[in-house]
Protein backbone atom coordinates (compact mmCIF):
# COMPACT_ATOMS: atom_id res chain seq x y z
CA UNK A 1 0.00 0.00 0.00
CA UNK A 2 1.76 3.07 -1.15
CA UNK A 3 0.62 6.57 0.55
CA UNK A 4 0.56 10.01 -0.98
CA UNK A 5 3.77 11.67 0.89
CA UNK A 6 1.39 14.70 2.30
CA UNK A 7 -0.72 12.32 3.88
CA UNK A 8 1.98 10.47 5.15
CA UNK A 9 3.50 13.97 6.76
CA UNK A 10 -0.01 15.24 8.51
CA UNK A 11 -0.26 11.98 10.00
CA UNK A 12 3.14 11.94 11.28
CA UNK A 13 3.15 15.30 12.57
CA UNK A 14 -0.75 14.75 13.69
CA UNK A 15 0.34 11.74 15.33
CA UNK A 16 3.49 13.40 16.94
CA UNK A 17 1.46 16.48 18.10
CA UNK A 18 -0.97 14.08 20.08
CA UNK A 19 1.97 12.33 21.79
CA UNK A 20 3.78 15.09 22.76
CA UNK A 21 0.17 16.49 24.17
CA UNK A 22 -0.27 13.04 25.98
CA UNK A 23 2.86 12.96 27.63
CA UNK A 24 2.36 17.21 28.83
CA UNK A 25 -0.84 15.76 30.80
CA UNK A 26 0.95 12.72 32.12
CA UNK A 27 3.31 15.23 33.26
CA UNK A 28 0.96 17.44 34.91
CA UNK A 29 -0.71 14.63 36.34
CA UNK A 30 2.44 13.22 37.78
CA UNK A 31 3.13 16.87 39.07
CA UNK A 32 -0.70 16.91 41.02
CA UNK A 33 -0.26 14.07 42.25
CA UNK A 34 3.09 15.02 44.06
CA UNK A 35 1.75 18.34 45.07
CA UNK A 36 -1.71 16.80 46.66
CA UNK A 37 0.83 13.46 47.95
CA UNK A 38 -1.62 11.43 46.64
CA UNK A 39 -2.33 10.37 43.07
CA UNK A 40 -5.41 11.20 41.75
CA UNK A 41 -5.93 11.34 37.92
CA UNK A 42 -6.32 13.88 35.89
CA UNK A 43 -9.86 12.32 33.82
CA UNK A 44 -10.56 13.81 30.11
CA UNK A 45 -13.49 15.90 31.48
CA UNK A 46 -11.88 17.89 34.13
CA UNK A 47 -9.49 18.54 31.76
CA UNK A 48 -11.87 20.14 29.20
CA UNK A 49 -13.77 21.79 31.84
CA UNK A 50 -10.59 23.72 32.82
CA UNK A 51 -9.96 24.71 28.88
CA UNK A 52 -13.72 25.41 27.82
CA UNK A 53 -16.09 24.53 30.78
CA UNK A 54 -19.00 26.46 28.17
CA UNK A 55 -18.04 24.15 25.48
CA UNK A 56 -18.73 20.66 27.32
CA UNK A 57 -21.65 21.78 28.78
CA UNK A 58 -22.68 22.82 25.62
CA UNK A 59 -21.88 19.52 24.43
CA UNK A 60 -23.91 17.37 26.94
CA UNK A 61 -26.83 19.55 26.52
CA UNK A 62 -26.91 19.29 22.90
CA UNK A 63 -26.55 15.45 23.01
CA UNK A 64 -28.97 14.99 25.71
CA UNK A 65 -31.79 17.25 24.21
CA UNK A 66 -31.32 16.66 20.28
CA UNK A 67 -30.06 13.06 20.28
CA UNK A 68 -30.98 10.99 23.60
CA UNK A 69 -30.21 11.23 27.29
CA UNK A 70 -28.78 7.56 27.19
CA UNK A 71 -26.10 8.67 24.64
CA UNK A 72 -24.75 10.73 26.93
CA UNK A 73 -24.55 8.57 29.97
CA UNK A 74 -23.26 5.30 27.97
CA UNK A 75 -20.81 6.30 25.27
CA UNK A 76 -19.72 9.90 26.21
CA UNK A 77 -19.37 9.97 30.05
CA UNK A 78 -17.36 7.06 30.48
CA UNK A 79 -15.13 8.84 27.90
CA UNK A 80 -14.70 12.01 30.48
CA UNK A 81 -13.73 9.99 32.90
CA UNK A 82 -11.01 8.06 31.45
CA UNK A 83 -7.47 9.18 31.92
CA UNK A 84 -6.78 12.75 29.90
CA UNK A 85 -3.27 11.05 29.17
CA UNK A 86 -4.45 8.12 27.48
CA UNK A 87 -7.22 10.24 25.17
CA UNK A 88 -4.03 11.87 23.45
CA UNK A 89 -1.20 9.20 23.66
CA UNK A 90 -3.08 6.01 22.32
CA UNK A 91 -4.25 7.53 19.48
CA UNK A 92 -1.49 9.75 18.84
CA UNK A 93 1.45 6.74 18.99
CA UNK A 94 -0.85 4.57 16.91
CA UNK A 95 -1.10 7.18 14.44
CA UNK A 96 2.63 7.89 14.03
CA UNK A 97 3.68 4.43 13.97
CA UNK A 98 1.23 3.93 11.27
CA UNK A 99 2.95 6.94 9.01
CA UNK A 100 6.44 5.94 9.79
CA UNK A 101 8.44 6.26 6.76
CA UNK A 102 8.84 2.49 5.01
CA UNK A 103 12.87 2.69 4.69
CA UNK A 104 14.75 3.14 7.71
CA UNK A 105 17.15 6.11 7.58
CA UNK A 106 20.54 5.50 6.98
CA UNK A 107 22.80 7.00 10.32
CA UNK A 108 26.06 6.86 8.78
CA UNK A 109 26.78 7.18 5.56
Amino acid sequence: MTQHPKWRLTGSLTGRALSILGIMLLGAELVRALERGAHTRLALGEFWYLVDAGSLNGLQAGIQRCLDPGLWDMAFAPLLFAPAWTIFMVPGLILAFLTRPLQPRRIWF
